[in-house]
């Protein structure tokens, strides 16, 4: 697993080689709708202001986490840990 903090995401986004993946509301197919395969580069925005828009640009897919009811968002890193979940169950199915 390598993290990368305080990049240029979008222009790593540019370069990767697999899926990226950045959350978002707008425009985002659920989680488990979402299709990707080998590597992926997760990228998760703040709580309040989320990804910024040039890196969205970038990402290959916008995803959503599903949550009944009137829930307006998660923690990230509750988020990062459901991504990363749902990254490891495709992996073992």
């Amino acid at each position: 697993l390598d993290i990368h903090e305080h990049q240029d995401l979008a222009a790593f986004l540019m370069d990767y080689r697999g899926s990226s993946l950045a959350t978002a509301l707008d425009g985002a197919v659920c989680l488990y709708q979402a299709r990707w395969q080998g590597p992926v580069a997760w990228v998760f925005g703040s709580e309040g202001q989320g990804v910024r828009p040039n890196v969205l640009a970038r990402a290959g897919q916008r995803v959503v986490i599903p949550m009944p009811g009137p829930v307006e968002s998660l923690n990230v890193g509750a988020a990062a840990a459901i991504c990363l979940f749902e990254t490891v169950r495709r992996r073992l199915a």
